[in-house]
């Protein structure tokens, strides 16, 4: 009984807050100028590590990640951003020992269009 609790407050935790509770997050596939582009985030205790990649390989003309951690009074405890050029993945980390809930931010150029989207993962 108690695991179909948990179960049930978790599916209740995703549906209220788009996010899993903890652990991991993908922005899934979105398309740029003709190429597939997904976003990841992870936590591992205090770090948080993000990802922004061309799923198919390739590269495209700029993508970006940018990863923070936020207390449980919504205040940033600090972010990392990182992008590249010409690239097809750009990665992110950041510690932080009273993080609440990690965001990542995902952005992706290619040929004039520029796309983005967000992750987040509750400690």
């Amino acid at each position: 009984m108690k695991g179909k609790v948990a179960i049930v407050a978790s599916a209740l935790l995703v549906a209220v807050t788009g996010s899993a509770l903890a652990g991991s997050d993908s922005t899934g596939v979105f398309r740029v100028g003709g190429v597939d582009i997904e976003g990841t985030l992870g936590t591992s205790g205090d770090y948080a590590y993000a990802n922004t990649y061309v799923v198919d390989s390739g590269v495209v003309d700029y993508l970006s990640v940018d990863v923070s951690w936020k207390d449980r009074n919504n205040r940033s405890l600090g972010n990392a951003p990182k992008s590249a050029k010409r690239s097809g993945s750009v990665s992110s980390d950041l510690y932080a020992s009273n993080g609440y809930y990690a965001t990542g931010y995902h952005q992706a150029t290619h040929k004039g269009e520029t796309k983005h989207s967000s992750t987040k993962v509750y400690r």
